[in-house]
């Protein structure tokens, strides 16, 4: 049978707490999703985080799943 390793488990995770904190969290405090998203860090003035490489990979459309 199938069976998850402890790593994708803790991706599966960290994707379903990005995702809420994205939804419910981040509206509550006057942000959009859009501070997680990836902006080019080659163009000056875009908005680029350092953070958002990582969370970047776990954005999904907060109007649906």
């Amino acid at each position: 049978m199938f069976r998850l390793t402890e790593v994708v488990k803790n991706l599966i995770l960290l994707n379903v707490v990005i995702y809420l904190a994205a939804v419910l969290v981040l509206p509550k405090i006057g942000l959009g999703p859009q501070v997680l998203f990836m902006y080019s860090p080659f163009e000056p003035n875009s908005g680029f985080k350092a953070y958002q490489i990582v969370t970047h990979m776990f954005m999904h459309d907060p109007g649906g799943l």
